[in-house]
């Protein structure tokens, strides 16, 4: 006898002790219960259905909280210059002078810039269009030529990892 079907009995015969008389019961009584105790079946896709949305609702929860109480780093936008320069480093020999003579300083840093080997950034679009005159030693560091350039009244030149940062200063900065 099924385990089920034992116990069906038990419940009857305990029932039928305690009220002293038999319960009419339908003649299917077993059958249901048995239904209704053995446990039910979800199909595996629903539970993987319902894991992976609980864990997308909970991820943006949480990207959402972050955004909203990280603070906020504000940067001004900041502009890229073309790089491209029709002399290569390869063609012009290391220990030489070059003369610039009234060149845009976007020109200008963008031949200095691809020689060793930096990208040029320009964090104001006022500085691109200045006429510089100057003379750069190609053996000398990239710092002795950014120090020459940092004595111009309202420019300042940094070197960022891989890039060449202009900055447009104020006398206020600069005295700063």
């Amino acid at each position: 006898m099924n385990t089920h079907t034992q116990k069906d009995t038990d419940i009857r015969e305990a029932l039928r002790q305690r009220l002293g008389e038999e319960l009419p019961l339908p003649a299917d009584f077993e059958e249901r219960v048995v239904r209704a105790i053995a446990p039910k079946r979800t199909l595996p896709w629903r539970r993987i259905a319902a894991m992976v949305i609980g864990t997308l609702l909970l991820a943006g929860i949480v990207y959402a909280s972050l955004r909203l109480f990280m603070p906020r780093q504000q940067t001004p936008p900041v502009a890229h210059a073309n790089v491209s320069d029709t002399t290569t480093p390869a063609s012009m020999p290391a220990d030489s002078i070059v003369s610039f003579d009234n060149q845009p300083l976007e020109q200008l840093l963008a031949t200095v810039a691809t020689y060793y080997g930096k990208a040029v950034t320009f964090r104001q679009d006022a500085p691109r269009e200045w006429r510089i005159t100057t003379m750069w030693n190609r053996s000398l560091p990239l710092g002795a030529f950014i120090e020459s350039l940092n004595e111009l009244d309202g420019l300042r030149l940094t070197v960022c990892g891989d890039t060449l940062l202009v900055e447009h200063v104020t006398e206020r900065e600069g005295e700063e």
